[in-house]
């Protein structure tokens, strides 16, 4: 029979090695890919903005069950710059009446919203000479100038 001491040391040696077989395996497991963009919303849906303002646009990237995707960052384009422009961080200023598409793409997946872009309103007309009568059949040249409020 061998002594007890023998005994214990290879019992320690067989639960460390136990014990570093298990470190070992757990250090070894995969975690799962993150979940892959499947969506983008983008908020507000239909910006209506003035020639000269800005808007910011913000972006969400979504999973197939609808979660939010925090920390996925992409790219903003304009489809007609000669309308409305768009800053990496999504700000859009209006540059001439009419409409275009603000697209935001995030790995792979690109979703857009119609930006609409109206004129500066009018504040004021200014209509000159600024005449009190006309005799009857009488003619006088007009001209006005209409002023925005800014």
């Amino acid at each position: 029979m061998q002594p007890v001491s023998s005994r214990l040391s290879r019992r320690r040696a067989s639960w460390v090695a136990a014990a570093t077989l298990v470190v070992f395996a757990a250090s070894c497991e995969t975690s799962d890919p993150p979940p892959r963009v499947a969506s983008v919303s983008i908020t507000p849906t239909a910006p209506t903005i003035v020639v000269g303002t800005t808007q910011q646009l913000s972006a969400t990237a979504h999973a197939a069950n609808g979660d939010v995707l925090e920390g996925r960052t992409g790219t903003w384009s304009p489809q007609d710059p000669a309308i409305a422009t768009v800053s990496a961080t999504g700000l859009v200023t209006g540059v001439a009446p009419g409409g275009t598409q603000i697209s935001y793409a995030v790995e792979g997946v690109t979703q857009s919203v119609l930006v609409t872009v109206i004129p500066v309103p009018v504040a004021s007309v200014l209509v000159t000479p600024g005449l009190d009568t006309l005799e009857q059949m009488e003619t006088v040249q007009l001209s006005a100038l209409a002023r925005d409020a800014r």
